[in-house]
């Protein structure tokens, strides 16, 4: 089984995200895209 985690760089910030073999799909974190979008220090509170 491969290890299918990883970050990725936007605006300088990390991503994390999750690549599904079966579907073939990326899923991304959305809080830390929210964070890298809006450089709020706390992004769960949108």
């Amino acid at each position: 089984m491969k290890n299918n985690n990883s970050l990725a760089v936007f605006e300088n910030k990390t991503v994390r995200r999750h690549y599904d073999e079966i579907n073939e799909l990326w899923y991304f974190s959305l809080v830390d895209i929210i964070a890298a979008l809006t450089d709020s220090e706390n992004p769960t509170d949108y």
